[in-house]
């Protein structure tokens, strides 16, 4: 049930519900903190519904608890948890939104060592695949302020290789620049996913992707 106000300190633990029923007005930010993106679910949500916003580290979670309980995003239920560790079988949520922690290379600010993107990645892939796995998710938004092909199209076509009932969808089909080739990707599915360019689109650089299950309860929308 969604609280009257964000706490101002994150729920230490979810409460888990066997089977739910899908919930069309659940959504899931599986990586929220700071808590921006929360805020902006919320409001396309007209602050209805739920918005279930995750993050593994305690004091990011609290900080974005209390950012949203001043934004008055009432809507917006916050866990101090690992996504990885929220377990599958337990939410009606019908979509996911997953921006986790990535290389930054997109970005102005980004301290990442290019040693660590491996492990970035492996935790992308793994969280990825965990959000592919929830048995009432019909859609999920995979996204990154990265560049780099390693964790974006590759992510991707593992996911893909590995959740048969998943597809890509054509994220916001009016924007210019597509996703690149890649080993695993289809052409057309490389189209599928956008990308921002800093240098040509003079902003920060992203990737997004959008998943649909195949054969989904929900008629399929424009992203």
């Amino acid at each position: 049930h969604p609280h009257p106000h964000p706490h101002p300190h994150p729920h230490p633990h979810p409460h888990p519900h066997p089977n739910p029923n899908p919930n069309p007005n659940q959504v899931i930010d599986a990586c929220a903190a700071p808590g921006k993106k929360t805020a902006h679910l919320a409001a396309l949500m007209h602050n209805q519904g739920t918005v279930l916003a995750y993050d593994r580290d305690a004091a990011r979670a609290c900080a974005m608890a209390a950012l949203l309980r001043r934004l008055g995003a009432t809507s917006v239920t916050a866990t101090a948890q690992d996504f990885g560790h929220v377990p599958a079988g337990t939410s009606g949520a019908v979509r996911i939104l997953l921006d986790p922690s990535c290389s930054g290379s997109g970005t102005t600010f980004s301290k990442a060592d290019p040693a660590e993107l491996a492990a970035f990645v492996a935790n992308q892939t793994s969280l990825l695949r965990h959000a592919l796995s929830f048995r009432r998710v019909v859609r999920v938004v995979y996204s990154t302020c990265s560049v780099h092909a390693e964790e974006n199209e590759a992510v991707v076509a593992a996911a893909l290789a590995a959740a048969p009932r998943w597809r890509l969808a054509t994220a916001l089909p009016a924007w210019p620049r597509r996703g690149l080739p890649h080993v695993g990707l289809s052409e057309e599915d490389s189209a599928r996913c956008i990308r921002c360019c800093p240098r040509r689109d003079l902003c920060l650089g992203f990737f997004v992707a959008c998943f649909e299950r195949r054969g989904a309860w929900e008629q399929r929308e424009a992203v």
